[in-house]
């Protein structure tokens, strides 16, 4: 194969869906990660309603002083990820997400309004612990539930009980590429993990894995700075009910829950990345709940959202309710909305990027063309293109042969390698990052049928290995 001519053309075939990885691509690539990651924009500050609502919920989930914490930081740096599927952390995608995200310097807390929409099967695994075979690189997916709930969504799925973490112990038994020491050690962290703040008394599995994450990501990096998950649906929600659903002069209330809004919302958004199509993408500005704990699409018809079993009339009221009993939550169009209005700067990841920004110039539009000059203007100035993907955690196996590691693989070392990862940051270009980025963006984005054969041979280990990256990260380990 021939490596140069093969990247380049997955460059051009990447970049030319995603655009704004593009531009940052050539803006920053020269920069190291952790370079690049002081070049990272926010507001001067963002609104009390949203200190609030990120305030009594990470009070509710991780106590009252890490609150205080993390609101103290966000009044200083208004920034926070939107990378994260909420679910139990450990897949690579986020895990590295993090790694960069606390390269910022000065902060205490990596904030995370992480996606709960998503399904226990969701390729990022979020009902899972993710182990790799260091033999052959390959993860292997050990969920923590039966197959027969895999469709339903995180936000809906019930609290995990004892029964399912004897079912894991069962499944860690069989796993024949870890040692008997490793497969104690694995139970045993476990069973400390579930003992530790009564986790099978809290009410859902959401919620579990919002204080499991916290706990497994401090095992890993005692010395980082502390995650905190919290549900980007469940703020926004809040903040909705709380603020924008009882006042009808308030923008976002007139745009979300009059006919007029909802006229401007599919003039603008139809069809657009991160939004709604007439066909079968996405959902008009709010999912269902249905009874089998799965979401369900609802599409308009002229006043009323519509899908399955649900018909819900335009009416604040109605809709306040359903948001607080759980039944129907917001699309990520309207997360974004909310918090492009309440002056967050959110990090993304390589589709993030695109989304958010063609979201931004869509909303700047609309409040333009309804005299909202003074809130376009601000909007204009919320960073929407801060990129926090790559690959820094690595680990080599027996014969020296890199691999991507998961949580649960760098648990399983016993080693905390906080500082190697940030050394590889200063080593390693944004340029060479995104290279090892492009094998699996492609297969994302790409249709199979539309598929280049000999891209596809393409991984990013291989981009790694054949570009010289690999000295970089094996001298940091």
């Amino acid at each position: 194969m021939d490596f140069g001519n093969s990247l380049q053309k997955l460059k051009e075939k990447v970049f030319n869906r995603q655009k704004e990885l593009g531009q940052i691509y050539g803006q920053y690539g020269h920069l190291s990660l952790a370079g690049y990651v002081k070049t990272w924009k926010a507001p001067g500050s963002t609104s009390p309603a949203l200190l609030k609502g990120i305030g009594k919920l990470t009070e509710k989930y991780y106590g009252q002083k890490t609150a205080q914490g993390a609101v103290a930081q966000l009044k200083i740096l208004p920034l926070a990820s939107t990378i994260d599927h909420h679910g139990i952390f450990g897949h690579p995608f986020f895990l590295n997400s993090n790694l960069i995200f606390g390269l910022k310097s000065g902060i205490n807390y990596l904030i995370c309004l992480s996606t709960a929409g998503v399904s226990l099967n969701n390729s990022s695994w979020p009902g899972s612990m993710v182990l790799t075979d260091a033999n052959t690189g390959r993860p292997e997916r050990i969920s923590f539930f039966p197959d027969r709930q895999k469709t339903q969504a995180v936000l809906a799925t019930q609290a995990l009980a004892p029964e399912n973490f004897l079912s894991m112990a069962r499944k860690i038994a069989k796993l024949n590429f870890l040692g008997s020491e490793q497969k104690q050690n694995l139970e045993n962290f476990l069973e400390n993990l579930f003992q530790e703040g009564e986790i099978f008394k809290l009410e859902s599995f959401s919620r579990q894995a919002s204080v499991l994450s916290s706990k497994i990501w401090g095992k890993i990096f005692p010395r980082a700075p502390k995650l905190i998950y919290l549900p980007v649906e469940e703020l926004v929600s809040e903040i909705l009910t709380e603020e924008i659903l009882p006042d009808p002069g308030n923008f976002l209330h007139q745009l979300l829950f009059t006919l007029s809004g909802w006229d401007d919302l599919e003039k603008y958004y139809r069809g657009s990345l991160g939004a709604f199509s007439s066909g079968h993408k996405g959902s008009f500005l709010f999912w269902g709940a249905g009874s089998g704990r799965r979401r369900i699409r609802l599409a308009r018809k002229k006043d009323i959202l519509a899908g399955q079993d649900f018909a819900l009339k335009l009416d604040p009221e109605t809709f306040s309710l359903n948001l607080r009993n759980g039944k129907i939550y917001p699309t990520t169009l309207v997360c974004f909305l909310v918090l492009l209005s309440h002056n967050l700067a959110c990090l993304g990841g390589f589709n993030q990027v695109d989304w958010l920004s063609n979201i931004k110039a869509n909303f700047k539009s609309l409040l333009e063309k309804r005299g909202q000059a003074g809130l376009a203007g601000n909007i204009a100035l919320v960073p929407a293109a801060n990129f926090a993907e790559g690959n820094l955690a690595f680990l080599q196996n027996s014969r020296g042969r890199l691999y991507k590691a998961t949580a649960w693989d760098l648990l399983l070392t016993g080693k905390d390698y906080w500082d190697k990862y940030k050394g590889l940051a200063a080593a390693l270009t944004v340029e060479e990052s995104i290279f090892t980025l492009l094998p699996e963006i492609y297969k994302i984005i790409t249709p199979a049928p539309e598929r280049d054969p000999q891209l596809e041979l393409l991984t990013d280990l291989e981009v790694a290995r054949l570009a010289g990256i690999h000295k970089k990260l094996e001298s940091n380990h």
